[in-house]
């Protein structure tokens, strides 16, 4: 699932009711084994804070240019106890990147595959991300 490929932003778009650049992480996995789960997390928060970071938003989304940012962090369970110290620290570096953080629990997020096997890179019926070409078309992530 998404928190598999830590280094992947799951989709980018311009959110259209305030037109922010939102990058959004899609997390489906149970907090049965909280350490995994937060260091995965951590993870992802970390490359999706350096992808913004370094610029690179700005050469592979040229729309983000002159707009907010806003990290959506989407999960299908509700959050453990364990990760409020991660999220807490991610609001600390996400406010000092002049990034809106946000996180809420969607107990029917799915994530489909694609025909090729790769993972869903937007939820159903949200904006389309970044790639969506007749030679790269999205994969999905519906809710059921």
């Amino acid at each position: 699932m998404a928190l598999d490929n830590p280094t992947v932003v799951d989709t980018i778009g311009i959110e259209a009711a305030t037109g922010k650049v939102v990058l959004t992480m899609f997390d489906t996995w149970t907090w049965d084994a909280p350490l995994p789960h937060l260091l995965a997390l951590q993870d992802k928060l970390n490359a999706y804070f350096g992808f913004i970071e370094s610029g690179q938003i700005y050469d592979a989304y040229p729309d983000a240019k002159e707009r907010s940012l806003a990290i959506d962090v989407i999960t299908r369970h509700p959050l453990h106890e364990d990760s409020i110290p991660l999220y807490d620290k991610a609001l600390e570096v996400a406010q000092a990147l002049k990034v809106e953080l946000r996180s809420r629990c969607d107990p029917d997020l799915i994530i489909d595959l694609d025909d090729d096997g790769e993972e869903g890179k937007r939820k159903k019926g949200a904006g389309k991300g970044k790639g969506n070409s007749e030679d790269n078309p999205p994969g999905r992530a519906n809710r059921r």
